[in-house]
């Protein structure tokens, strides 16, 4: 009578646990360091991912920032040149859009910021046992 055994080994993280990558350095000598090396650069590579995001939503707010305030301040500017030229309705009408749209803005962007604070719903049932769930990867391993 023959006997096949066949067991299964699953992980979490970006490598696979010390005895695995054992086993795959005895298979072929190095692949241990590659892949560690493989993920430490994955890591790096994230990392300044992560870093230029962050760069370009600064830059994007900033530029935000100064459009708004030059948009503002033409705004303002053509208000005052109608009053100077003795056009009463159309420099207020020009000067009160103006001062509503900038305090629109101020009163969205402050309501509008919790919400994208908000935490995410939690996965679903089927998320979590197909090891599906985020970050954290499930990679399951059959050795013979």
């Amino acid at each position: 009578m023959r006997r096949i055994a066949q067991q299964i080994v699953s992980f979490q993280g970006p490598l696979p646990p010390p005895d695995v990558l054992r086993q795959y350095d005895d298979i072929l000598p190095g692949a241990a360091e590659r892949i560690i090396a493989g993920s430490e650069a994955e890591r790096a590579h994230r990392h300044r991912q992560e870093r230029r995001a962050l760069s370009l939503e600064s830059w994007s707010q900033i530029l935000g920032m100064v459009f708004g305030f030059l948009i503002a301040l033409a705004g303002f500017g053509a208000a005052t040149t109608m009053a100077y030229l003795q056009l009463p309705w159309p420099a207020a009408t020009t000067g009160g859009l103006t001062l509503a749209a900038l305090v629109g803005v101020f009163v969205t962007g402050r309501t509008r910021l919790p919400r994208e604070e908000a935490p995410t719903a939690p996965p679903s049932r089927r998320g979590r046992e197909s090891g599906l769930t985020g970050p954290k990867m499930h990679r399951p391993f059959v050795l013979l």
